[in-house]
């Protein structure tokens, strides 16, 4: 871990996250291009006030940046992706990774919140209202289908027909018939037949769908008037939706970027109403989420006019608004009600949606409960769990804090550290060490009275350090040197050195006897003798690149390698075979595995935790991710208590006079803090 902070600034930060409010159903409803301005214009227009829009009242609200992986402006094909997978993509890429490449080059795979849904047995609905590619639009695509380009609507429309989990949107009602239809026909296959095929009630109008049976609980109406009644249609999604007792997820999309100021802002109008009914119905056991993809610079301006008094007529005021159609970077508003609304404040990520809709339905297995204040604005790495004692040891620059590990309160500080990477105890003994990275030592200290033994000149640049039981000694990761140190813990002196050739991060001992270690410029797994000290196995990865996070599954001779290319590698500790790879975040410094529930999580410092569940030795499920903190990308796993420690800090980036220099990273100060996610039942 040559870099200690990563860039992970944000303005506000709740100390911990409550117990929210769990919702039985998830309505999103978005508005294509309905930004601040928009909305400001839209109330005008609409009711000559400002704020007279019933979203603009409701309780909760924040402002979402709108930023791709890539890219300050977004379309809607990556601002749909992060609100449906939680993360980060790409322009006109639907659900995947940000390594895909628009047309070109597949990403990996990224599951979303209707599939989620779909899983845990809801039912969900589609709405849209497109003038041209309808339902396939990648604002709602992104919900059912994983595609390197959002034009082709063709194989979009095929994989909601063919979901990889349940049986894909239950209600789908919208515009598109037309041009899904002709380019189905152009891949060679029947629209109609498909559908039919499938199960669900084929109807060509909203009235159709209206006087449908009401036991039909799968249909497809798809039409070409995108003018239908926008409201009329989510009733009639919520009252088919609302006979599954499990709930359900229903994602409505209104097009209010139509390049014409009147019918833009006319959408918006009559999209709030949709929101209010909605609302005021189902509040009770529903979150409402209203969102837009991004902004565009559509606005009344003109301080000195006549046709932007507050006497102006509706016509006048129109006649003031300035309106270029491109989209623009600026954050959007995010505004709730219902169960599980309060988690919505202050200046958040798009992804971030996605986290709310999967909290309020139930479906993250760990939330971020807590978090231990830790003052000082210096840097950190790694964070070490000491079960049995109940502390928790903390890296902090230039020396270790001691918490107590079930209430966060100081117990003390290991000094004189510079550079602390990591932290290892030695189990069975009152012995712990520390990989101090700017002096090439490892400081020996009493784990009950905290005070320094020795110090033990190792290799250049120590990093990772880790205890071994089998041979009882401590090894650190030499980032200088490229190599490995083996100290004897009961004597504190130098054994020999591991000629591993490469940088270690994190490591695992196995049952074979082995240490296995991931070499992070190497792009490799390598494994040696903790005894003999002899390099036995190397790996390449070959999925991935960059691994920093290790963990292991020793009874059925798994490893699981966290890579910063975006893949957790899930390889055979025997053969070096890859068995599967899994998308995670970006900026992953740590992994980890609890054999007992067989779960395995990645922290990463875009501020998420993976989470997968290993049901078999070669069958993996991803589980989602969970908000942690931006930066929080090291973590350790407490066996006992299931609890998970992430350290964290909000940092001011400040950009270097000269712009050939690295810009300077400063905790800001009050923010630092160990962040503990804990499982919810």
């Amino acid at each position: 871990m040559h870099t200690k902070t990563l860039i992970a600034t944000t303005l506000l930060a709740a100390a911990a996250s409550p117990a929210w409010a769990a919702a039985k159903n998830v309505i999103l409803f978005v508005g294509d291009g309905a930004g601040v301005s928009s909305l400001n214009a839209a109330s005008i227009y609409g009711y000559g006030r400002a704020q007279a829009l019933y979203l603009q009242r409701l309780p909760h609200m924040a402002l979402a940046d709108t930023s791709t992986a890539k890219e300050w402006v977004t379309d809607a094909a990556a601002a749909a992706s992060a609100w449906a997978t939680g993360r980060k993509g790409r322009n006109g890429v639907v659900s995947q990774s940000p390594d895909a490449e628009r047309d070109t080059k597949d990403g990996e795979t990224l599951k979303t919140a209707l599939e989620f849904a779909e899983e845990h047995g809801l039912s969900t609905g589609i709405i849209a209202n497109d003038d041209r590619t309808g339902v396939t639009i990648a604002a709602v695509a992104a919900f059912y289908s994983h595609i390197n380009n959002r034009q082709r609507s063709a194989e979009i429309f095929q994989q909601l027909l063919n979901p990889r989990f349940g049986n894909g949107p239950d209600i789908v009602i919208g515009t598109g018939r037309k041009w899904i239809t002709d380019q189905t026909s152009k891949a060679g296959r029947d629209l109609d037949k498909d559908i039919r095929a499938k199960g669900y009630a084929y109807l060509d109008s909203l009235d159709a769908a209206v006087h449908l049976d009401p036991s039909q609980q799968r249909l497809i109406a798809l039409f070409d008037d995108a003018d239908f009644d926008f409201h009329l249609a989510v009733d009639q999604a919520i009252v088919r939706l609302s006979k599954n007792p499990k709930g359900y997820l229903l994602i409505a999309f209104s097009d209010c970027h139509l390049g014409k100021s009147a019918k833009s802002l006319s959408r918006i109008v009559e999209l709030d109403k949709s929101v209010r009914a909605a609302v005021e119905k189902h509040q009770e056991d529903t979150l409402v989420l209203v969102t837009a993809d991004h902004g565009y610079d559509l606005r009344i301006k003109g301080e000195a006019l006549a046709e932007t008094q507050k006497s102006a007529t509706q016509r006048q005021v129109l006649s003031a608004i300035s309106l270029e159609d491109q989209h623009t970077a600026e954050e959007v508003p995010v505004v709730a009600a219902g169960p599980g609304s309060e988690m919505v404040h202050g200046f958040i990520a798009n992804t971030d949606i996605f986290h709310y809709m999967m909290n309020a339905l139930g479906f993250e297995r760990y939330r971020t409960e807590a978090r231990y204040p830790v003052e000082g604005t210096e840097s950190w790495d790694y964070v070490t769990v000491d079960s049995g004692a109940r502390r928790l040891y903390v890296s902090h620059e230039t020396q270790v804090e001691v918490l107590n590990a079930d209430t966060g309160k100081i117990v003390g500080r290991i000094p004189d550290t510079p550079g602390v990477h990591g932290i290892a105890i030695a189990e069975g003994s009152n012995r712990g060490f520390t990989s101090n990275g700017r002096e090439n030592t490892v400081s020996l200290f009493d784990t009950e009275t905290l005070r320094l033994i020795t110090k033990i000149a190792v290799g250049k640049g120590p990093d990772g350090i880790y205890f071994d039981r089998a041979s009882k000694r401590v090894f650190t990761n030499n980032h200088g040197s490229h190599d490995i140190t083996a100290i004897d813990a009961a004597s504190g002196k130098v054994a020999g050195t591991v000629a591993i050739e490469g940088d270690g991060e994190q490591a695992v001992s196995s049952a074979d006897g082995l240490i296995y270690v991931n070499l992070e410029d190497k792009s490799e797994v390598a494994a040696f003798d903790p005894k003999t000290l002899a390099v036995k196995k190397r790996f390449p990865i070959g999925v991935g690149k960059t691994p920093t996070g290790l963990a292991m599954d020793t009874e059925h001779n798994r490893l699981f390698v966290a890579c910063r290319s975006g893949v957790l590698a899930v390889m055979d500790a025997a053969t070096g075979r890859v068995i599967t790879r899994l998308p995670i975040g970006s900026g992953v410094d740590a992994a980890a595995f609890d054999a007992e529930s067989h779960l395995i999580f990645a922290s990463n410092a875009d501020g998420t935790l993976n989470i997968f569940e290993e049901k078999s030795p070669d069958r993996y499920e991803d589980l989602g991710s969970v908000m942690t903190h931006p930066s929080a990308k090291t973590m350790a796993f407490d066996p006992q208590t299931k609890r998970i420690f992430l350290p964290g800090a909000d940092v001011e980036t400040i950009p270097a006079s000269d712009p050939t220099q690295t810009p300077q990273r400063k905790v800001i100060p009050g923010t630092f803090s160990v962040f503990v996610a804990q499982r919810v039942n």
